[in-house]
């Protein structure tokens, strides 16, 4: 596997490589167990302390039974992975699972695929070949490159690819080109990538996906074009001063969007305002998510300042563990995003990597400004908590400022 050349530059504020641990599952002692909302909210929002339902639960015993590893049942189950969530799962996923034998891997990925190719929905495209069509099992739609037609100018540029503007059967779209060779068997892994970004499409507050181009010479991931850009195009970039309201709304509908990805067991891995789409409305959309587990393929980034991750976003401890990430330490990203919010600047601007990964470890975190209602800074300063267990679920964030926004909307 290597990356193409390219004498393109990027700057921190690309989609970043090294992260690992991105797809969040769990041992089978895990449980996901968010904050209960007040007693305002309880007709609002309902959780459940459920692994998963036995309707769905039932099946994924008897597949696994069928291939001989009933041992694996409870642990599938704990994971809440049922047959929709089964094509989404790559030998990655089953080694954050405990499941790091070889032959056990292979049998169980081959057991997927059999499953897969007995089933008959499919999203196959007029002009795919018969070969296709095993892969459009997957569950994902894939695109014609020629069918798309790319504005030469770029939008955006991150560590492994490149934004540009496009239009796809009449409507405008984003379309993000991976400058990456991806050998066959990362290609299937790229694929079923694709494959659980369309199972994560379906939410409000998430960046609408399209689909993917798995041509060699053309990898690329569609999405919806949002023509306002990000929230760091609006409030770092252009320093758009917006009346409270509208922050709050777009912080609270990115929260929203990354609780979803948090109940789905998928860590997003690279929060900041550059990954918060915003709307003609002002509402927020989660991007970038898919492409958390994407990065794990690759071996040589692009950009060397983006070598070692989104530093100035990262927690303490994954800046001494990169197999640290969890869904706590996305809260911490989250608060970095805040600040980025309310300042209108570059998180630790006056100093280097380096000279953050120390000033982090040693203790230290941003200053807040004086100007940052106090609900904000109470927010920041609870995600920055340096014991990962004590920082708010992203249940208990999107409570919260949920509530503010209710206030200011009052």
């Amino acid at each position: 596997m290597k990356s193409l050349e390219s004498d393109v530059s990027y700057d921190e504020y690309g989609s970043l490589p090294g992260t690992s641990g991105a797809s969040g599952f769990a041992q089978f002692d895990y449980e996901f167990e968010p904050d209960q909302p007040e007693d305002s909210f309880e007709e609002l929002y309902e959780f459940t302390d459920a692994f998963m339902d036995p309707s769905q639960a039932e099946p994924v015993k008897l597949w696994l039974e069928s291939l001989g590893f009933a041992q694996y049942a409870d642990l599938f189950i704990a994971n809440q992975i049922n047959l929709d969530f089964l094509p989404c799962i790559t030998p990655l996923d089953l080694d954050e699972m405990g499941i790091t034998e070889p032959d056990i891997q292979r049998r169980l990925i081959l057991g997927i695929k059999q499953l897969e190719a007995s089933k008959t929905r499919n999203f196959i495209d007029h002009d795919q070949s018969d070969a296709s069509l095993t892969h459009s099992m997957i569950h994902y739609r894939e695109i014609s490159y020629k069918e798309i037609q790319l504005n030469p100018s770029p939008i955006g540029r991150g560590a492994f690819g490149i934004v540009f503007k496009g239009l796809w059967r009449g409507q405008a779209i984003a379309v993000k080109k991976l400058q990456v060779f991806l050998d066959p068997t990362h290609l299937e892994d790229f694929r079923r990538e694709a494959a659980l970004m369309e199972r994560l499409n379906f939410h409000p507050a998430i960046s609408f996906f399209i689909g993917v181009c798995t041509e060699p010479e053309h990898l690329c991931f569609i999405t919806k074009y949002y023509p306002k850009g990000s929230a760091y195009d609006l409030l770092v970039k252009e320093n758009l001063v917006l009346e409270w309201k509208l922050v709050i709304k777009i912080a609270r509908d990115a929260a929203s969007g990354i609780f979803h990805l948090h109940r789905e067991r998928v860590i997003h891995c690279d929060i900041a305002a550059r990954n918060i789409l915003v709307g003609d409305d002002w509402s927020g959309y989660v991007s970038d998510f898919g492409m958390s587990r994407i990065k794990k393929y690759t071996t040589t980034p692009l950009a060397r300042p983006s070598r070692e991750g989104p530093i100035r976003w990262m927690a303490p401890e994954l800046l001494q563990n990169r197999q640290l990430y969890s869904f706590k330490s996305d809260s911490w990203s989250f608060g970095v995003m805040l600040w980025e919010f309310v300042a209108h600047a570059k998180p630790y601007s006056t100093l280097t990597r380096e000279e953050v990964v120390q000033h982090v470890i040693n203790g230290n975190t941003l200053s807040i400004p004086v100007s940052c209602p106090p609900v904000l800074a109470t927010l920041m300063k609870d995600c920055w908590n340096f014991d990962p267990e004590l920082r708010p679920s992203f249940a208990n964030i999107w409570k919260r400022l949920s509530e503010y926004y209710i206030k200011l909307d009052s």
